[in-house]
């Protein structure tokens, strides 16, 4: 008999018209996809219109992770808790607390742990309660005040309930989580977000990304990262309370897994909801927030799957998960006949092609680059960052299956995972780790090896110097070149590897508002990136070679990028490289020094 893979169209939750109750159902069904889709592919969700079917069409192909599997349609959330009505009553449930927002978090790494189920109180709850027979089995709720001694734990309260949440889900349940895999994403503070903002955006509130966390075992967590400040979801708290209860939980992170292993952090900071001038929710900027937390996690040895707002939300990770990747794939490269030959009456343009360090965002993005009627024509670096081959496999299947000879992959935001590399050497900023530059290239070389990498797009060293000891770490693994985010800084070549800063960044990229598969652009801001390319030219800061960096920008924005060009600037030939080709002859021409 075939396997039963239910598909679930969530439909009748996207137009439901109480927040709280759309918000809590998702939220269930959700950590209840990540429990049956643990160990095999059991539930899907049809969520996003077009991108969740498109992924489903494709996992459904020959020989491909559902072939052969027959499917059963569900219409309506009801349907969902009637068919596992027997799986929830057996499983059970965890009660987070309204008044604490953080139990959300803590409730989902419960579930990950102990196979539970995390509910609130509303009217969600008492649907639930008449259709199925639930028992609960942690009940959060009055637990956290933030006085005295934490609840289940012998410790003394942090002064705030908030972090006393976590305290408690550390003492009681941290051993038990992923030494790989951790949650950095919105807790129950984005229910009362959505409300207030009179939206159904579900998606940049986080919830879709449980199922993963759930199907992970991950500890999951949101804290501020600053110090100076009381956070504006906790107001009373003592200054730096979250801050120490986040470098807590990372300390701890680091100590589980004996540094022996890089972990990976799903989600990002929710500044549209808190720890930023955004909103007037703090003194401090979102980009700057940004940085910190990068910080934080380069520290503790610990990279950013970044999910980032406006496409931070991924249905379906749990499943896709289980896609079997093979084991090696080979990159694009440039025959020996079709080598370009250095030319200084020419300028060479690498453009990287990101940002990818988001399972969410290549999953949504990769089939608009794919499907455009332009890619191909010129080479191009597409920055996926490997790391992220963990969450969504099917994706590099998909990109390498349909890549053509002119698409180059490299690594993204600095190699496989975003971090601050300068952090990885002790005396290290935020921690009292040992260096971890060895760690690092044992982690990138697995992933240049099975995906056939030689290059890095974009090196992300904040606020940070480059050094020697960086290049040196990375030139372990990189055998072509990378560019950096020092910008002005000299050319830097070790054992034939290229160091070069980006020239700048372009503007523009598609909407965050239009459909799945759409693809438009702005025309202004291929114009104004001509003018900055051009203005940047006359400098000649790298002799012939710029490097500059583009987001989200899609094949027919290149190719309208080099149109606008020729028209806007005859005078000079501009060539679109691709790394290969763009490395080689920097390597052999910079060298000298520049003139």
């Amino acid at each position: 008999m075939k396997e039963k893979v239910y598909i679930y169209n969530a439909e009748d939750l996207k137009s439901e018209r109480d927040i709280y109750f759309a918000y809590d159902a998702l939220c269930f069904i959700v950590s209840l996809q990540g429990l049956l889709n643990r160990e095999k592919p059991v539930l899907f969700i049809n969520y996003r219109e077009g991108l969740d079917e498109f992924w489903l069409n494709y996992i459904s192909g020959t020989g491909k992770l559902l072939d052969g599997k027959t499917f059963v349609h569900l219409t309506k959330y009801s349907e969902v808790l009637e068919v596992f009505a027997p799986y929830i009553a057996e499983h059970g449930l965890v009660a987070w607390d309204l008044n604490v927002p953080s139990t959300l978090n803590v409730a989902v790494t419960v579930c990950g742990v102990q196979n539970y189920l995390p509910i609130c109180e509303g009217r969600f709850f008492e649907t639930l309660s008449k259709a199925n027979n639930c028992e609960i089995k942690i009940d959060l709720r009055g637990k956290f005040k933030g006085t005295g001694i934490i609840y289940g734990t012998e410790r003394q309260s942090t002064g705030s309930a908030k972090c006393d949440a976590y305290i408690y889900a550390l003492e009681n349940f941290f051993d038990l989580t992923s030494d790989e895999i951790m949650g950095y994403t919105l807790d129950g503070y984005g229910r009362q977000w959505l409300y207030e903002n009179t939206s159904r955006d579900y998606e940049n509130a986080f919830i879709s990304n449980i199922d993963y966390l759930i199907s992970e075992r991950a500890f999951v967590f949101d804290l501020c990262p600053w110090d100076d400040e009381s956070p504006c979801d906790d107001k009373a708290q003592p200054y730096g309370t979250d801050y120490a209860v986040f470098k807590e939980i990372l300390t701890r992170q680091a100590e589980k897994n004996r540094g022996q292993k890089i972990t990976s952090v799903t989600g990002f900071t929710p500044w549209q909801a808190k720890y930023t001038r955004y909103g007037n929710k703090s003194v401090h900027g979102e980009v700057e927030t940004e940085w910190r937390h990068a910080e934080l996690l380069s520290a503790h040895n610990c990279i950013m799957d970044a999910d980032a707002y406006g496409y931070c939300g991924l249905f379906n990770a749990s499943l896709y998960r289980l896609y079997p990747l093979k084991d090696k794939y080979i990159n694009s490269h440039v025959k020996s006949e079709n080598k370009l030959q250095y030319d200084e009456n020419k300028t060479y343009v690498l453009l990287y092609m990101g940002d990818y360090d988001s399972a969410v965002w290549l999953t949504i993005h990769a089939p608009v680059h794919w499907s455009d009627p332009n890619r191909g024509i010129y080479p191009s670096m597409w920055c996926f960052n490997p790391n992220l081959s963990r969450r969504v496999p099917m994706a590099f299947d998909y990109l390498y299956e349909n890549k053509t000879e002119n698409d180059f992959f490299a690594a993204g935001d600095s190699g496989a995972g975003y971090l601050n590399p300068s952090l990885l050497f002790a005396p290290r900023i935020f921690s009292e780790l040992p260096d971890a530059d060895e760690l690092f290239v044992r982690h990138n070389k697995y992933y240049f090896d099975k995906f056939d990498l030689s290059d890095v797009g974009f090196i992300i060293n904040g606020h940070h110097e480059f050094n020697e000891k960086i290049y040196d770490m990375y030139a372990e693994f990189i055998k072509g070149g990378a560019g950096h985010n020092g910008y002005g800084l000299p050319v830097y070549i070790k054992n034939n590897t290229v160091f070069m800063g980006h020239i700048s960044d372009l503007p523009g990229h598609i909407s965050l508002t239009q459909k799945f598969n759409e693809g438009k652009y702005n025309q202004e801001n291929i114009e104004k990136s001509a003018e900055i390319i051009i203005g940047f030219n006359k400098e000649k800061r790298y002799k012939n070679f710029m490097i500059f960096r583009t987001i989200l920008w899609t094949p027919s924005m290149v190719d309208a990028l080099k149109k606008c060009l020729k028209e806007k600037d005859p005078a000079n030939e501009y060539i679109f490289a691709g790394p290969e080709d763009f490395f080689r002859m920097a390597r052999e021409e910079l060298k000298s020094p520049q003139k």
